[in-house]
Order: C-alpha cells, then sequence, then structure tokens
C-alpha cells in the first residue's frame, strides 16, 4: 500500500507528540479537542484549588468554545479573550493552564488548516472499543502465530468493511481505505490478507 501519512491525531500525550514532531516532522499534527477539554474539565473539578470559581469556570468555558468551535476566527477570538485577562488568571492561580493552553493552541486548530485531519481522535478509539469487545468474545490462543493472524485478519476485514452507519457525511457505503483515497475495486481483501 505503500501510502504516506497525511496527519496525525492524538492524545495529549506529549512522549507521542515528541516523537512524531522528530520522526514526521512536515505531517500536521492534530491534538485531539476532546481530550483537551475532559483535561481542562478534570482540573476545574478536581485539583483547582485558587479559590476565584468565576475564573475557573469562565477558564472552561473559554477552553469549551475553542475546542469545539466551527470556525478558526472564533478559537482565535476565544484565545485573546483569555490573553486580555492575564491579569484576572494571574490572581485566580490559572496561568499555569493557560500557558499549557497556549502550547497545545497550534496544535488544537490544525484541523482548520488541512481538511485530511479531523477535530478529535474518537474514531480511532471507537474502533479500538469495538476490537476490544471482539477479542473478549474469542476464547483464549493457545499460540502467539493463531492470535497474530486473527489480530491482522480482523484489522484488515475492517479496512475494506464499507461503513454503514456513520454519522460523518460521505463515509458510507466507503471504506477506511477508500476515505484514505486508496483504490480497493480490484483488491479481495481476503486474498490481500493472505498476502500480507
Amino acid at each position: 500500500m505503500h501510502r504516506q501519512f497525511k496527519g496525525i491525531i492524538s492524545d495529549l500525550l506529549p512522549e507521542f507528540f515528541g516523537v512524531s514532531q522528530r520522526l514526521l516532522p512536515k505531517i500536521p499534527h492534530q491534538f485531539c479537542t476532546y481530550h483537551a477539554l475532559k483535561a481542562t474539565e478534570r482540573y476545574v473539578k478536581y485539583h483547582y484549588s485558587g479559590g476565584d470559581k468565576f475564573w475557573a469556570n469562565r477558564f472552561l468555558f473559554v477552553t469549551k468554545i475553542i475546542c469545539q468551535c466551527k470556525t478558526l476566527e472564533t478559537a482565535q477570538r476565544a484565545l485573546a479573550y483569555l490573553e486580555r485577562h492575564q491579569e484576572e488568571l494571574r490572581r485566580a492561580k490559572l496561568l499555569k493552564r493557560m500557558n499549557i493552553l497556549r502550547l497545545r493552541f497550534p496544535h488544537l486548530i490544525k484541523h482548520f488548516q488541512d481538511s485530511n485531519l479531523r477535530p478529535d481522535n474518537n474514531i480511532i478509539e471507537n474502533v479500538i472499543k469495538q476490537l476490544n469487545q471482539k477479542f473478549k468474545k474469542v476464547a483464549g490462543f493457545e499460540k502467539f502465530h493463531t492470535a497474530f493472524n486473527s489480530i491482522s485478519l480482523l484489522i484488515m476485514h475492517y479496512r475494506f468493511h464499507k461503513f454503514t452507519c456513520s454519522r460523518i457525511p460521505g463515509n458510507n457505503g466507503k471504506s477506511p481505505l477508500e476515505l484514505a483515497g486508496v483504490d480497493t475495486s480490484h483488491l479481495n481483501w481476503v486474498r490481500f490478507s493472505q498476502r500480507s
């Protein structure tokens, strides 16, 4: 298949980001906006001890706007709002969170600049969840080779399987490989999986 990456969507793990930047520096990297928002929600709910709940909730609200907005301009205006209120954030002991948001911001908005990227990695996580459910149903494998072949077959089936109930417009009737631009019309997925 020898396809190049069109983009990377990842959680907020700095180790993964560092490795991907070193190995694939020219590939656009989008941080998952869902994970960014959830991290801020957890911080405000469980770890914030600055005492100014108004600004903590305001910071969370603006982060939500950045993570869920539909345009680059809206995200930039939301960040600019927080930049204008640095003094309030300092008094509320939120400058560290603001610095984290400022560092992540270019990678939270990458999907506005590259149409190959989605704002979150929920599709991938759903695939992993479905694979986990299938693995739980299967009895234990006696040999590594058997497990490897079964997992490879599941993955190959997913790559060639056409979506039928996707909520994303244009995905139904196409497989993940077709969505990635691969012509699969001349390939039989079972025969192809035996070669790989």
